[in-house]
């Protein structure tokens, strides 16, 4: 997706994607799909802005999953308005990554790559959670609506969801995520300013 005219991206378009074209085909096939979660990612560089769903299901269910979000008129809309320049899909006929612990960093513990996978998809599901709670309040725009109404309506969607994070993210993730460690310290090895 391109960035913003400021040179930022624009988060709330991943928010539309999530809400509008990933939650119905979701809903639909979730008893299918033995995990999934949601990447998303921005930076300088050849990748730029990026969204990504990615699910670990049979292929017949990937076929049918992917041939649910290319028919979503969101996605389209979103596509011939150039908000969004790429879509990419896996190849169902050959199996790149048959592991649950496939999409794992390589630099984990074997322990924690088959692990990690159950952990993102919780991670995933409350910020859809969070996302579609926020999009269906006040007047939410048609089914079909056009890019700026979308764009709009989720712009205020992806505040309100950031405010939980900020606000709330502190006690009720981060400080149960480290009750769940027994508190332990956690070694962070950067030179850089980071934020999480």
């Amino acid at each position: 997706m391109p960035f913003a005219a400021d040179g930022e991206p624009r988060w709330s378009t991943d928010l539309i994607l999530a809400d509008r074209v990933v939650a119905p085909a979701l809903v639909a096939h979730r008893a299918d799909i033995a995990l999934w979660r949601v990447h998303r990612r921005a930076a300088a560089d050849a990748t730029g802005h990026q969204f990504s769903f990615a699910f670990y299901a049979a292929p017949e269910v990937a076929r049918q999953v992917f041939a649910d979000l290319q028919a979503s008129c969101t996605l389209r809309a979103l596509a011939d308005a150039g908000v969004v320049r790429e879509q990419e899909y896996s190849d169902t006929t050959r199996l790149d990554r048959p592991g649950i612990a496939d999409t794992s960093d390589r630099s984990w513990s074997p322990a924690l790559q088959v692990n990690w996978p159950f952990f993102i998809m919780g991670v995933s599901d409350l910020w859809l959670g969070l996302v579609t709670a926020h999009a269906a309040a006040g007047d939410p725009p048609g089914p079909c609506a056009s890019v700026r109404a979308l764009q709009a309506h989720y712009d205020g969607v992806s505040r309100a969801v950031e405010g939980v994070w900020e606000g709330e993210g502190g006690h009720a993730l981060l400080h149960h995520l480290s009750g769940v460690f027994a508190y332990r310290s956690v070694a962070v090895h950067e030179t850089r300013l980071m934020t999480f």
